[in-house]
């Protein structure tokens, strides 16, 4: 069965369009993995390990979301130079429309 943790990162790769795939540890490709993973310094739980065959095959084990997304090479910070800001809008949703045009 899937873990809370497992949901997650799903979720949060799909909210961002970074296609994945979710293997059983008991697959053929999920027993590989873990094998894998094993021959690794001992890092976390390893209760979820992110393997990425796009970016040469690294694995993550127990990543934080900030691992995840930087990994793909996604930014999750601002250069010191580029954070003044007048307005920071945060949502796309009528709410954050109206919050725009109004400001």
């Amino acid at each position: 069965a899937r873990s809370s943790r497992g949901y997650a990162v799903g979720s949060l790769l799909q909210r961002n369009g970074i296609p994945f795939a979710y293997r059983s540890p008991g697959s053929a490709e999920g027993r590989a993995i873990l094998h894998r993973v094993e021959a690794m310094p001992r890092q976390g739980t390893g209760e979820v390990v992110v393997a990425m065959p796009a970016l040469g095959d690294r694995l993550l084990t127990d990543p934080s979301d900030v691992d995840v997304i930087e990994a793909w090479g996604i930014p999750t910070t601002l250069p010191t130079d580029e954070r003044d800001f007048d307005l920071l809008v945060v949502g796309g949703g009528p709410a954050g429309l109206a919050a725009s045009v109004y400001a």
